[in-house]
Protein backbone atom coordinates (compact mmCIF):
# COMPACT_ATOMS: atom_id res chain seq x y z
CA UNK A 1 0.00 0.00 0.00
CA UNK A 2 3.13 2.60 0.66
CA UNK A 3 4.35 1.74 -2.60
CA UNK A 4 0.95 2.19 -4.29
CA UNK A 5 0.93 6.03 -2.86
CA UNK A 6 4.22 6.28 -3.46
CA UNK A 7 3.55 5.62 -7.17
CA UNK A 8 0.46 7.43 -7.36
CA UNK A 9 2.29 11.06 -5.73
CA UNK A 10 5.11 10.25 -8.36
CA UNK A 11 2.37 10.31 -11.55
CA UNK A 12 1.04 13.45 -9.65
CA UNK A 13 4.05 15.57 -9.42
CA UNK A 14 4.99 14.02 -13.01
CA UNK A 15 1.58 14.84 -14.71
CA UNK A 16 1.52 18.43 -12.98
CA UNK A 17 5.37 18.86 -14.31
CA UNK A 18 4.73 17.54 -17.85
CA UNK A 19 1.55 20.21 -17.87
CA UNK A 20 3.61 22.99 -17.28
CA UNK A 21 6.76 22.64 -19.56
CA UNK A 22 4.25 21.74 -22.67
CA UNK A 23 2.52 25.29 -22.28
CA UNK A 24 3.71 27.71 -24.45
CA UNK A 25 3.72 30.97 -23.91
CA UNK A 26 1.90 32.83 -26.82
CA UNK A 27 3.86 34.55 -28.93
CA UNK A 28 3.61 37.48 -31.58
CA UNK A 29 1.85 35.94 -34.60
CA UNK A 30 3.66 35.58 -37.69
CA UNK A 31 3.08 37.95 -40.25
CA UNK A 32 3.12 36.88 -43.74
CA UNK A 33 3.23 38.65 -47.74
CA UNK A 34 2.34 36.81 -50.69
CA UNK A 35 5.73 36.48 -53.10
CA UNK A 36 4.08 35.53 -56.45
CA UNK A 37 0.88 33.44 -55.40
CA UNK A 38 3.00 31.67 -52.18
CA UNK A 39 2.72 32.46 -48.75
CA UNK A 40 6.08 33.53 -47.24
CA UNK A 41 6.97 34.88 -44.08
CA UNK A 42 7.76 38.18 -44.51
CA UNK A 43 11.13 37.48 -42.61
CA UNK A 44 11.88 35.65 -46.12
CA UNK A 45 10.93 37.85 -48.51
CA UNK A 46 12.18 40.28 -50.64
CA UNK A 47 10.76 43.00 -51.71
CA UNK A 48 8.48 45.78 -50.35
CA UNK A 49 4.18 46.74 -49.87
CA UNK A 50 3.20 49.11 -52.26
CA UNK A 51 0.06 51.38 -53.04
CA UNK A 52 -3.16 49.76 -54.67
CA UNK A 53 -4.21 46.37 -53.79
CA UNK A 54 -6.58 44.42 -51.53
CA UNK A 55 -3.65 44.52 -48.93
CA UNK A 56 -0.04 43.56 -48.32
CA UNK A 57 0.82 42.00 -44.80
CA UNK A 58 -1.48 39.42 -42.88
CA UNK A 59 -1.66 36.96 -40.19
CA UNK A 60 -3.28 33.78 -40.39
CA UNK A 61 -6.96 32.52 -38.44
CA UNK A 62 -6.78 29.27 -38.85
CA UNK A 63 -6.25 29.53 -42.53
CA UNK A 64 -7.65 32.11 -43.27
CA UNK A 65 -5.70 35.41 -44.21
CA UNK A 66 -6.23 38.73 -41.20
CA UNK A 67 -5.07 41.59 -43.21
CA UNK A 68 -2.73 44.06 -41.13
CA UNK A 69 -3.01 47.14 -43.67
CA UNK A 70 -4.98 47.82 -46.78
CA UNK A 71 -5.13 49.23 -50.28
CA UNK A 72 -1.18 47.54 -50.47
CA UNK A 73 0.32 44.68 -52.54
CA UNK A 74 3.92 42.96 -52.29
CA UNK A 75 6.14 43.66 -54.95
CA UNK A 76 9.26 41.25 -55.20
CA UNK A 77 12.75 43.03 -56.46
Amino acid sequence: MKNFKLLLAAAVVFGAGSAFTTAKEKTADQVYVDVNGIRTPIEQANGRCVDEGPYCQYTLNGNTPVPLDSNSHFESN
